[in-house]
């Protein structure tokens, strides 16, 4: 009797599934909570940037003046972001904490920004004192809209246009030069666009040599010098618009300009040899009939030829600099 021979078989095993990797769009994900201090910087961010973006159109949306008064509000910003933190419905809170606060800074500005302070005009002037030989005039400004020029039969006189802000100063002599400061104080300023500001409109004298001192904000300035015998000129500005023309009244004159985001343009007479100083950030410059002589100097063509010379310095953040020739 044959015997069969025994046989096993064996069954393989399955193999384990693998565990599933949640999706990072998987629904234990928690959501993002709204924050009162992520919010807080957003707006302060956008504002700054609305405010740059309307001074540079001109629009005088002055808002940042009262704007910096309200800071104590960050305090209490930066202690309900802590306290709300965790909290079931923190985010719905915030949101409207938040929108309790932006209302009472509106309240605020409205206030303190009111069409109620009337535009007024004011007139100032300087006489020359006896004994004077030169002039030293030195205005110290806010954010203000200068018109410049000279013809003026005192060593200064003008009008000065603003919403509770003054314009005020004296004279002094110092052996044979007049020392003039006038200073202004701002008046309330508008935080709508086309809101209320400053203009002051000045005349400097043309019957002796002028130390001209500027300084001022954020400011449109238009400067008119060609009568005006003007020996040295110092021009400290913010973001600023400047439209400068000089004249060749002195044999040796200088003239130096420090801005922020500027747009600046100067005239130059034909009769001046000029050497020009640039000291630029990321700007754009258009300097016709100059050669340069080294890493931001520049000498006008044919300034050997000329009796009558400027220094020129100009140093500036991110700006459009032309130069004319007249």
């Amino acid at each position: 009797m044959t015997t069969e021979p025994h046989v096993t078989t064996s069954i393989p095993t399955p193999s384990p599934a693998p565990t599933p990797v949640p999706s990072p769009t998987s629904k234990h994900q928690k959501p993002r909570r709204f924050s009162v201090w992520r919010f807080a910087i957003g707006a302060v961010v956008v504002l700054f940037g609305a405010q740059l973006l309307a001074n540079n159109y001109g629009w005088h949306w002055t808002v940042a003046f009262e704007v910096w008064k309200l800071w104590p509000i960050i305090i209490i910003l930066i202690g309900l972001s802590i306290f709300l933190r965790g909290h079931t419905g923190a985010g719905l809170m915030g949101f409207l904490v938040t929108l309790v606060f932006i209302g009472f800074c509106s309240l605020v500005l409205m206030q303190t920004s009111s069409p109620s302070h009337a535009m007024t005009t004011s007139t100032f002037s300087e006489q020359k004192i006896d004994g004077a030989v030169t002039a030293a005039v030195t205005l110290k400004l806010g954010a203000v809209s200068v018109d410049l020029q000279g013809g003026s039969a005192e060593v200064i006189s003008g009008t000065y246009r603003s919403a509770g802000g003054s314009f005020s100063g004296m004279s002094t002599l110092s052996g044979e030069q007049q020392e003039t400061t006038y200073t202004t104080t701002n008046g309330t300023p508008g935080w709508w666009f086309g809101g209320l500001h400053n203009d002051l409109h000045m005349r400097l004298t043309n019957d002796i040599p002028v130390t001209l001192s500027l300084d001022t904000g954020a400011a449109d300035l238009t400067a008119d010098l060609s009568s005006v015998q003007l020996a040295d000129a110092t021009i400290k500005s913010g973001a600023s618009s400047l439209n400068i023309t000089l004249g060749d009244l002195v044999d040796t004159s200088s003239v130096s300009i420090d801005a922020g985001a500027s747009s600046i343009d100067i005239t130059l007479p034909s009769t001046l040899g000029v050497t020009l100083h640039l000291d630029t950030g990321a700007s754009s410059k258009t300097v016709p009939r100059f050669t340069k002589q080294s890493d931001g100097t520049y000498v006008s063509d044919g300034a050997g030829d000329h009796n009558k010379k400027l220094e020129l310095r100009v140093t500036t953040g991110a700006s459009n600099i032309d130069i004319h020739w007249k």
